[in-house]
């Protein structure tokens, strides 16, 4: 966690700073426990649109940094496969954020709309259901103490340790400033002022 972040000019915080939050690992661990949960049903339709809604629900939770109940309100019309964006409705800053789609989570939408003639909102689920769900899942994984909002800040830095600049995260989580961004998960320590500013002039003579 004291990996410098070349890019930002700045470090993560330590572990004891960050907010809690899951790691990529753990969200792999999230995605098996699904297939694993659901290999123990009998085979059905509706067994397998269960484990492909919950599959990309935590999907979609992880790759946007959305909120849960931000995730839980999307409806087909929201995405936008021609453009590889995804029009993000946040309820808690009424605006509307532009999240960048992969090739990968445009074929994982797509897929899951064609299979299960999705039509209007993408999945039937309340917060408090989307809840319980991760909460059985990490019970699945072994995972302590999971809940939706750890993937946000999990995405964040797990981005931040792969060099991403601070605007560019700022800007998929929606964030107002960078200055949020990074008072949640950066420090600027005097070892990094001093790299920065030791060839810059500072006076004329």
């Amino acid at each position: 966690m004291h990996q410098i972040v070349a890019m930002t000019g700045g470090v993560l915080k330590n572990i004891s700073e960050l907010p809690p939050h899951i790691s990529f690992d753990e969200y792999n661990k999230l995605l098996a426990a699904v297939d694993k949960y659901f290999e123990g049903l009998k085979p059905t339709k509706k067994r397998d649109f269960f484990r492909a809604r919950d599959k990309l629900f935590l999907f979609l939770l992880w790759e946007t940094g959305g909120r849960v109940g931000d995730i839980c309100n999307l409806r087909v019309g929201d995405f936008d496969f021609n453009r590889r964006v995804l029009n993000l409705r946040v309820k808690k800053t009424k605006k509307t954020t532009t999240v960048t789609l992969d090739d990968r989570a445009c074929f994982e939408v797509s897929e899951y709309l064609r299979n299960y003639h999705v039509e209007d909102a993408l999945f039937d689920l309340t917060p408090q259901r989307a809840w319980q769900l991760v909460k059985r899942y990490a019970k699945e994984a072994g995972i302590e103490d999971v809940h939706p909002h750890k993937f946000r800040h999990g995405l964040a830095i797990y981005l931040l340790s792969q060099n991403v600049p601070i605007p560019v995260i700022s800007a998929r989580l929606g964030h107002s400033s960078v200055y949020i961004t990074m008072q949640l998960y950066m420090k600027i320590t005097a070892e990094i002022q001093r790299r920065f500013l030791e060839n810059i002039p500072m006076r004329s003579d």
